[in-house]
């Protein structure tokens, strides 16, 4: 909750933390549905949506909600299992590499976060360790350094594994020479995430048909700590010494190989303040209780 406002967290839903989404009722963004099922089916996405096409005929279109930003990538051949595509974000306009270490492509624009496409089980959201939230904030519990004496380059080349400081059920009373431990929340789960769909999952963050990828990213994943207001995180070591935040009116992205430099598009961003659309939606655990109480098998 430290990554967030939390006198706006009500006008968005945030999928990491661990204060919404209970319950046998879902209230999930958009009037009648949302504006992406990330399930393999790409029949919402326009033209509109396309933020940058290449040459060769592939594209990446993005939109977003009130939960997630989505992505759909389109490449011809692409081989979820044994290619490896690398999705470049740059978000703040403060910090950012061109480049990323043990890599050879490079980003038209100095980049924050890179996702790496890289198979079913391997697929992950890296962000640059200069714009790494849980340094700032958690080094010192974690491995006792102070991250404010020698903090990263503002063009460092290194990105890391985004991770969640894990507390356990002993919090407050914990041993302060004890360190944090931490879950990586970045690595994305593959799996189909409509709801209607027989086999639904509700862990889902992206899913391959054929040519084409959709991807959801939570807003807090990509450091936005009131999407409703497009803030960001502002830079943690430009004598803020915590997390403040900053505006931005567009976000760029793209994604390639290794091969070349990857040219990356603008997407417009706006906020929608206080106005939040949701449609309700009983849980399957609500059909399971209701058998279990009443005998009778749901249809």
């Amino acid at each position: 909750m430290y990554a967030v406002d939390l006198s706006r967290n009500i006008y968005w839903e945030d999928a990491q933390t661990n204060d919404q989404h209970f319950g046998l009722l879902a209230f999930d963004c958009g009037e009648k549905e949302s504006v992406c099922y990330v399930d393999g089916d790409t029949s919402e996405w326009t033209d509109k949506d396309r933020v940058i096409q290449y040459e060769d005929g592939s594209f990446i279109s993005v939109k977003y909600d009130a939960s997630d930003v989505y992505l759909y990538l389109h490449k011809k051949d692409f081989d979820l299992e044994n290619d490896t595509l690398y999705v470049p974000v740059d978000t703040t306009p403060k910090t950012g590499s061109t480049r990323m270490e043990n890599c050879t492509a490079e980003f038209e624009r100095p980049t924050d976060f890179v996702l790496i496409l890289n198979g079913k089980d391997n697929t992950r959201l890296l962000v640059q360790d200069r714009y790494n939230p849980i340094h700032a904030n958690y080094e010192e519990d974690i491995t006792g350094e102070d991250p404010y004496i020698d903090p990263p380059a503002r063009d460092s080349a290194v990105f890391e594994n985004i991770c969640m400081v894990l507390r356990d059920v002993i919090g407050q009373y914990q041993d302060a020479a004890t360190p944090l431990k931490t879950f990586e929340s970045g690595k994305l789960y593959y799996g189909n995430g409509n709801p209607s769909a027989s086999a639904y999952d509700s862990r889902a963050d992206f899913i391959c048909n054929g040519d084409d990828v959709e991807i959801r990213i939570p807003w807090q994943l990509l450091n936005f700590s009131d999407p409703s207001r497009m803030q960001i995180h502002d830079d943690y070591y430009d004598g803020n010494y915590g997390i403040e935040s900053v505006g931005i009116k567009e976000m760029f992205i793209g994604f390639g190989g290794e091969e070349n430099t990857i040219e990356m598009g603008g997407l417009k961003l706006k906020g929608w303040e206080n106005t939040v659309s949701y449609h309700e939606r009983l849980k399957e655990a609500y059909q399971v209780l209701k058998t279990y109480w009443t005998g009778k098998e749901y249809e």
